[in-house]
């Protein structure tokens, strides 16, 4: 199934199907600092929550609920895999922060070291 994921300040990512066999199937991870006895930073606690729908059946009631038990094995069985994504993305994007901010560095210090032509007149050796 196809979905959107949206991105929130550190604490929360939002999930949502947009294609798929479900009628509704949307949640989120909400991301919460753990602190020390000190009041030191000391971990993450992540929670899940998530909302399943199932498509309009033509069956009866008793049978609907019978559903939702099913349901929700199947979602704790794929949290494995949406634990792996959600590591694998967080990855990506601290890479890319830690990529922006090591190439912005490097930029200020090549920007930041003297020229060619006024090393030459400081070292007579450095001349053509």
């Amino acid at each position: 199934a196809d979905g959107d994921v949206m991105e929130k300040p550190i604490q929360e990512i939002q999930f949502r199907q947009v294609q798929g066999n479900l009628a509704l199937y949307q949640g989120k991870w909400v991301l919460l600092e753990c602190r020390d006895e000190a009041g030191e930073p000391d971990g993450t606690n992540l929670k899940f929550a998530v909302e399943v729908g199932l498509p309009k059946l033509n069956t009866p009631v008793n049978v609907a609920n019978w559903w939702e038990p099913v349901l929700e094995r199947l979602v704790f069985e794929d949290l494995p895999t949406n634990l792996c994504a959600l590591k694998a993305r967080a990855e990506q994007v601290h890479n890319t922060r830690l990529m922006e901010a090591t190439g912005r560095a490097s930029l200020r210090f090549r920007a930041s070291r003297p020229k060619r032509a006024d090393l030459v007149k400081s070292f007579p050796m450095l001349q053509v």
